[in-house]
């Protein structure tokens, strides 16, 4: 009987200092099914802040975090291509730069080590997926909106992390739209700092989109060039 080979991905975000630092490992292996996978993140360091420091940051004793749940075969192809990545090959971790990750396997001695480019938000993927395949967190769901004189345009947009799939219900009528579009929107929308923005509670500026990420208020999406271009896609006229 052939033994089960597992993978072990570890990352650190290096760069955070304490109470932000943490170490991830993900182990997964594929099945007949899709990929089974264990998430385990321990925060590091953390001897140095009694619990009032750490709750002033958001933080708690308990943060770390043990979870796993089999995923989809719509999750196949992004572990194979980890477990493949052509791109693996730097000997050891670079000093000062925080995408590394290391991989290795129950067949293998060695570790291998690779830059991924914006793994921090892949992985955060991977956990969305567990905790929806779970039943502990229902899909993401944003909502748009574009007020004219006389008519109101809205846009829901939904992603369903345990299946890698963007839905974009424009006025009742669903759609569906490619993972990788509904990537670059959230990650547009996560790498914008909100507390940046013009805020509304109800009456919504003429001509301009805003977004619900629900907290109960719209913000007026930005004005440069990589906000419009998404936003012409989902309110072309």
């Amino acid at each position: 009987m052939n033994k089960k080979k597992i993978y072990t991905l570890s990352y650190s975000n290096i760069l955070n200092p304490p109470p932000y630092l943490y170490k991830l490992e993900i182990h997964f292996d594929f099945t007949d099914q899709g990929v089974h996978v264990k998430y385990n993140k321990h925060f590091l360091n953390r001897e140095d802040f009694s619990e009032e420091e750490l709750e002033e940051e958001g933080f708690s004793l308990q943060d770390d975090i043990e979870i796993n749940s089999p995923l989809s075969k719509s999750w196949s192809d992004y572990f194979k291509q980890l477990s493949d990545l052509s791109t693996w090959g730097i000997d050891r971790p670079t000093e000062n730069i925080g995408n590394i990750v290391s991989l290795h396997s129950t067949d293998e001695v060695e570790i291998k080590y690779t830059a991924i480019n914006k793994i921090e938000y892949q992985l955060e993927e991977v956990y969305q997926a567990i905790l929806e395949s779970a039943k502990i967190e229902a899909p993401l769901s944003l909502h748009l909106k574009k007020v004219h004189i006389s008519t109101e345009n809205t846009v829901e947009l939904t992603w369903h992390f345990k299946d890698r799939l963007f839905e974009v219900n424009t006025n009742n009528k669903k759609a569906e739209r490619t993972w990788e579009e509904g990537q670059r929107l959230l990650l547009q929308f996560y790498e914008t700092d909100l507390a940046e923005l013009p805020v509304y509670k109800k009456k919504l500026p003429e001509g301009k989109i805003c977004i619900n990420p629900g907290d109960g208020l719209w913000y007026e999406t930005p004005s440069d060039a990589n906000w419009q271009k998404l936003m012409n896609t989902l309110f072309p006229n």
